[in-house]
C-alpha cells in the first residue's frame, strides 16, 4: 500500500445508514456518496469522486440534482445509493415532511430515483416524484442499505423492518417487485451471485434463504444475520 495524496472532499454517514463509503459505476473511474445536509438547508448533495489512472482519488464536485417536489410540495434529499453494472445509480431519495430543531433529523417516506452517470461523471435522472416508487415499509426510519444484483435487473432495499425488492431499469424508472421480506433490522448489504442478494443483519445470529417465484422463475434472496 502507498499512500498517493489526499483527495479532497468528505464523506458524510448522516444518511447513510451504518457505514459511509464511495460507490463505484462499472468503469471503476467515478465513486459516489450520498447524503442530506441538514445544516444547509437540507440540500441534497452526492458528492463525486475521479479515480486518476494512478489510483488517486479526487473530489470533482457535487451533483444536487433531484426531483422536483410532488402536490405536497415536500422536497426531495438524497440519502444511501447503489451502483448497477452499468452506468447508473439508484438513489434513496427521503421527502421531508419536518425536521427536528436545530437542524436537526428530517422526517419523511423514502422514494426510489434512477441516475445515470455521464462520461465526465456528471449525474442526471427522469426520475419524478410521480414515477418513483415509494419504500412503503421504511416510513421515517432510515434506509440503511441498497443493493443491485449482478444483473443488473434487480435491487434490494434494506430497512429497520427488514427489505424490500425493486426492479431495476437503467435510466428507467424503478418499479416494485416484492412486498417487505424477513422480520430483521437490515444494516448493510453484500455483493450476491448472478440471481442473488445478500443482506446483512447484526440483530441475530442465523441465516435464512427466501425463494420468490414468478413467471421467469425462481429468485433466491439470503439474508445473512451476522
Amino acid at each position: 500500500m502507498q499512500y498517493l495524496g489526499g483527495s479532497g472532499g468528505y464523506l458524510d454517514d448522516a444518511t447513510q445508514g451504518d457505514t459511509a463509503r464511495l460507490h463505484f459505476i462499472s468503469n471503476g473511474k467515478y465513486g459516489y456518496d450520498g447524503e442530506c445536509q441538514e445544516d444547509n438547508g437540507n440540500l441534497s448533495d452526492i458528492n463525486i469522486y475521479k479515480r486518476g489512472s494512478n489510483g488517486l482519488l479526487s473530489y470533482i464536485g457535487q451533483s444536487n440534482v433531484v426531483p422536483a417536489p410532488g402536490s405536497n410540495g415536500y422536497p426531495f434529499c438524497a440519502g444511501v445509493l447503489a451502483p448497477d453494472n452499468d452506468n447508473h445509480l439508484a438513489v434513496a431519495l427521503q421527502a421531508i415532511s419536518g425536521q427536528g430543531g436545530d437542524n436537526g433529523p428530517v422526517f419523511g417516506n423514502w422514494y426510489l430515483a434512477s441516475y445515470t452517470a455521464e462520461s465526465n461523471g456528471t449525474l442526471t435522472t427522469k426520475s419524478t416524484a410521480e414515477n418513483m416508487p415509494q419504500v412503503v415499509f421504511a416510513g421515517n426510519y432510515e434506509l440503511n442499505a441498497m443493493s443491485i444484483d449482478p444483473t443488473s435487473k434487480f435491487l434490494a432495499v434494506g430497512t429497520f423492518q427488514g427489505f424490500q425488492i425493486f426492479h431495476f431499469n437503467g435510466s428507467g424508472p424503478i418499479t416494485t417487485y416484492s412486498e417487505l421480506l424477513a422480520d430483521k433490522p437490515i444494516s448493510r448489504s453484500l455483493g450476491g451471485t448472478s440471481r442473488t442478494i445478500c443482506m446483512l443483519s447484526a440483530a441475530e445470529n442465523c441465516m435464512s434463504t427466501r425463494d420468490i417465484e414468478r413467471d421467469k422463475g425462481s429468485i433466491g434472496f439470503a439474508v445473512l444475520d451476522s
